[in-house]
């Protein structure tokens, strides 16, 4: 994979150099259009002016090993240079006169031409986008994985740049266009000037569907405005659900919606199917999407109110469904899947008021979809949203500000024996008679049997953070969960929990119960095995937590305690050692995995002194005015060393403390190319003006330091573990090879 940043504008003199510091340099005394690097990292090419009567520009192509010049390829005009790039299959695409060329770049053949809809690129389309329509792209070349998207004045092509064919071509031109993706269907909707929209299979390579914009047009106010799963998708219209056949490009047939209630419409999904179960009037329906058929309902009133969430139940006749009732409870139903018939019900909690559900924008009539859920779907990103309340994956943009505001419920885990479930709200007593009312807060982690709808065991906490209790951190106001490869963790206020696929539930503390709890934020998590998050609990101390669910039971292993906030990176989750920091020091401590009690940090590994910092002159790295700032702080290395970021300098400690150094630099963390990344035993940097390579080692530093302008630089980072980085100002492309 390739780290990209900025684009390169220009670059002088064109020779191949070895250069102190780095494997080669290349110096032209020309302007570049547009630079890129294969995915492979083998080769680059850029575009210059030609030393040509006939020709104005050429395409250049060298090898990233050597830095040498393979071939170049005179072109006739450069203008539009956003057509030039890599495809998957690392060939080099381009425009050139009247035609897309494909290119392999070890020797410069042209595999194949197509011909361009029109005379020749001066007619392909760039238009800015309208920022006062959030909705709405400018009309440019669009790219999504290999399928390339080409507007010009009279028309439009899809192509398929992996198989480097046309996918589709017409003579619509939209001026302003939206694009959505559901898996692996891009919906092309053409805002104005156009009047079909176009449903794009990116795995397939095909035009799936198109129907008159007149009569299909999503609805503008959906977050996602289609839905598709095993060849069956449903086109949310204004009045009325559109259900379409992929694989004949039809559709079959509709459901008809009063865009005046606000129903909730779900949609479903199995292993080899889609369904569509609907609220309305306190009756649920639930379709067959594939023909529109309405399977069954339920009696009125036997489940009042709006589903939140249904699930299949793999190998089960059961299905689950989460409902906020119309009386003001929240309610999971085990459902006979095939007839709809209640099996059991189970009330979780209920609300300080009834539902006003946020399945609608505020002072709209708008339709809901919820996520769509089952035994594919469920890992995908995202379902239908609402803007006013995006279904519960996407927590941190609910409209929910407390705990007080209504309720929270989210199906976590579940198989055909049991559920797992997070509930917040006020807790229906009845379910936990033996406990008292006045240890909890109403909030808790739910296992329920599938086959009776009794409680199997909960664990009762305080998950969700009352807007009215300020805590020096970032208090959490909404619940955050990770789905990880061995279970989900939720990061409570105060508490976390490990919730495994059978329902077992591990809680973890921190701070002093009895004095001074803990306020926990999360920030994230590590490739799906573990959770990182911040504890502050007693607005001095603030404890970086690594929650390791890989082993049973799970595993706190502290990162971090420090006086200042947010001045250890969230990204430092190589574990292996505990940092002590204060205002006056830093240490490395062995590592510790429980809360941390009196003498845990008197016999450090080594520690740097308050004069040992100034020594190495890292001012600023400990000034908690600038949380979460790109550069300052202290991060670990992918050796577990460490790294001070101040203001003008940082410094490198290794993991024994034996060995330290300093080096400055000059960046401006307002702008951004390339975040700090390391690359093997080096660290590579574009912040503001400065684009620097860091050697990770006790004999290393910084190697390299430029001074390149925001708008003109640019850094890759290779699968090869190569950096290469252009620099306008001085007219380089510098490559360090890392081996």
């Amino acid at each position: 994979m390739i780290v990209r940043c900025c684009l390169l504008i220009t670059l002088l003199l064109a020779v191949v150099q070895s250069v102190s510091g780095q494997d080669w340099t290349v110096e032209l005394d020309t302007e570049i259009y547009f630079l890129e690097v294969s995915t492979n990292g083998n080769y680059m090419f850029y575009g210059v002016e030609a030393d040509d009567d006939d020709y104005d520009y050429k395409l250049v192509c060298r090898s990233i090993e050597t830095g040498e010049q393979l071939w170049e390829h005179l072109l006739a005009e450069v203008e539009q240079s956003h057509i030039f790039r890599f495809t998957k299959k690392d060939l080099i695409f381009m425009g050139d006169g009247d035609e897309y060329k494909f290119i392999n770049p070890s020797d410069g053949k042209v595999l194949k031409s197509i011909k361009i809809h029109g005379e020749d690129f001066d007619e392909l389309l760039y238009t800015q986008k309208n920022p006062q329509l959030q909705s709405s792209e400018g009309i440019e070349p669009y790219y999504v994985d290999d399928i390339g998207i080409f507007y010009f004045d009279d028309g439009f092509q899809i192509l398929d740049l992996e198989e480097q064919r046309i996918i589709y071509d017409t003579d619509d031109t939209p001026s302003l266009v939206e694009y959505s993706t559901w898996l692996d269907i891009v919906m092309i909707k053409p805002t104005s000037g156009a009047d079909s929209v176009f449903f794009v299979d990116k795995k397939k390579k095909s035009l799936v569907y198109k129907a008159p914009t007149e009569t299909v047009e999503p609805h503008s106010m959906v977050y996602q405005g289609f839905i598709a799963h095993e060849g069956e998708m449903l086109v949310y219209l204004e009045d009325e659900i559109l259900l379409v056949d992929l694989e004949k490009g039809v559709s079959t047939a509709s459901i008809k919606v009063d865009p005046d209630d606000p129903d909730v419409f779900l949609p479903v999904t199995s292993a080899n199917a889609m369904f569509l179960i609907t609220s309305q009037d306190d009756i649920q329906r639930f379709y067959e999407a594939k023909s529109g058929k309405l399977l069954w309902e339920t009696e009125e009133e036997e489940i009042p109110g709006i589903v939140d969430d249904f699930r299949f139940v793999e190998n089960s006749e059961t299905g689950i469904m989460l409902v906020y009732d119309s009386d003001g409870f929240t309610t999971l139903y085990g459902i006979e899947a095939n007839g709809g018939d209640v099996k059991w019900k189970q009330r979780l909690f209920e609300q300080d008021d009834t539902y006003v559900p946020g399945h609608k924008k505020e002072g709209t009539t708008l339709m809901a979809i919820g996520a769509v859920l089952g035994s594919i779907a469920a890992n995908a990103s995202g379902g239908g949203r609402y803007r006013y309340r995006p279904n519960w994956e996407a927590v941190r943009e609910s409209a929910y500000q407390s705990k007080a505001s209504g309720g929270y419920a989210k199906i976590i885990e579940f198989d055909e024996k049991q559920v797992t479930i997070v509930c917040a709200g006020q807790i229906y007593n009845e379910l936990f008679k033996e406990e008292d009312p006045d240890d909890y807060n109403g909030e808790m982690i739910v296992t329920i049997d599938l086959k009776s709808g009794k409680v199997l065991k909960s664990e009762v906490g305080e998950i969700i953070h009352d807007r009215d209790v300020q805590g020096d951190y970032n208090a959490i106001k909404q619940l955050q969960s990770y789905k990880t490869k061995h279970g989900h963790v939720v990061v409570g206020v105060y508490d976390s929990y490990v919730v495994r696929e059978n329902g077992d539930v591990e809680a973890f503390n921190y701070g002093n119960a009895e004095e001074s709890r803990g306020i926990l934020t999360g920030l994230g998590s590590d490739d799906s095995t573990n959770a990182v998050f911040v504890c502050d609990y007693d607005e001095e101390w603030y404890d970086y937590w690594l929650l390791d669910v890989q082993t049973t039971p799970a595993r706190q292993l502290l990162i971090a305690r420090s006086t200042s906030q947010s001045v250890v990176a969230s990204d430092t989750v190589a574990v292996v050692h505990t940092l002590y920091i204060t205002d006056e020091s830093i240490a490395l401590c062995p590592l510790i995995s429980k809360r941390p009690e009196a003498g845990d940090f008197d016999n450090p590994i080594w520690e740097l002194s308050e004069d040992d910092i100034d020594a190495l002159d890292v001012g600023g790295w400990d000034d908690a005015d600038k949380v979460n700032e790109i550069g300052v702080g202290i991060t670990g290395t992918d050796q577990n060393d460490i790294l001070i970021l101040g203001g003008d300098t940082f410094a490198f400690v290794d993991r024994n403390g034996k060995c330290k150094w300093s080096a400055e630099w000059d960046i401006d963390r307002k702008y951004i190319r390339l975040r700090p990344t390391q690359v093997k035993y080096f660290w590579t940097y574009s912040l503001g003006d400065e684009t620097g390579v860091v050697e990770l080692s006790c004999d290393g530093g910084l190697k390299a330091s430029y001074e390149i302008s925001y708008d003109d630089s640019q850094v890759d980072v290779t699968e090869n573990d190569d950096i290469v980085i252009a620099d306008k100002s001085e007219g380089n492309i510098y490559c360090f090879r890392i081996r």
